[in-house]
């Protein structure tokens, strides 16, 4: 079984993820805690404000910077 963090890694080395993003494919609904946790874990994740459709509202979104690795060794 994979944990939450471990799906957000995995989401994060393929594609830009949105809290939308998270919620539907890794059941995340605080994805900017489990960012600070992958962050501490020494992952260096980069990220950027999306503005909403048809609105003011803004979000972030992440993913991991090039050329890092999907799995850590211990």
């Amino acid at each position: 079984m994979t944990t939450q963090k471990q799906q957000l890694i995995s989401l994060l080395a393929r594609k830009w993820v949105t809290p939308i993003t998270a919620f539907e494919e890794a059941s995340c609904m605080r994805l900017a805690a489990r960012i600070s946790d992958i962050r501490a874990d020494g992952y260096k994740v980069e990220s950027k404000w999306i503005k909403a459709k048809g609105g003011g509202n803004q979000f972030k979104a992440y993913r991991l910077a090039s050329g890092q690795p999907t799995k850590r060794s211990a």
